[in-house]
């Protein structure tokens, strides 16, 4: 789990490279601005992770509901919300997450529910699956910090 637990730092150091003026700003690909990057972190790791973790330990093989970023994004106008409430909430409730996980035992890290696209996720499913989505991301921030003409922090550059 110290991979997991130190994505959260990897974010706050590349918010804190960036330039504020350039928070609200994509890359030539359209990709999310770093606003945009922090909130679906933030949301995720709440509203998905958070949630299928609960269940996964609560319920005996619950149906997992997908997360629909890109739809979210949108409907959420991330672009338009301030990044400091998001990255919080991010920090926080990925050290819930990380504090949970690693408290899981053998057994309860083997649970499963029913994820919407996916099919059976062990609760050990759940942890990797973050870790993936934590590399895909660090690797969309470094191409933007790159696209800025930014050096990615060393913290970020651990999870590409």
């Amino acid at each position: 789990m110290p991979q997991l637990a130190g994505f959260a730092a990897a974010v706050r150091a590349t918010v804190e490279q960036m330039p504020e003026s350039l928070h609200r700003t994509r890359d030539s690909a359209g990709f999310f601005a770093l606003v945009e990057q922090v909130w679906h972190l933030a949301d995720l790791e709440e509203e998905g992770f958070a949630v299928r973790i609960r269940r996964i330990l609560s319920e005996s093989n619950p149906s997992l509901a997908d997360f629909r970023g890109d739809v979210i994004a949108k409907e959420r106008r991330y672009i338009e919300q301030p990044l400091a409430p998001a990255l919080r909430r991010f920090e926080e409730t990925r050290a819930a997450n990380v504090a949970t996980l690693s408290a899981a035992s053998e057994a309860e890290l083997q649970r499963a529910g029913t994820q919407e696209g996916v099919g059976e996720v062990t609760l050990a499913r759940v942890a990797e699956m973050m870790a993936a989505h934590d590399a895909s991301h660090a690797a969309e921030l470094r191409d933007l910090l790159a696209h800025h003409g930014i050096d990615a922090p060393a913290e970020l550059l651990a999870f590409v």
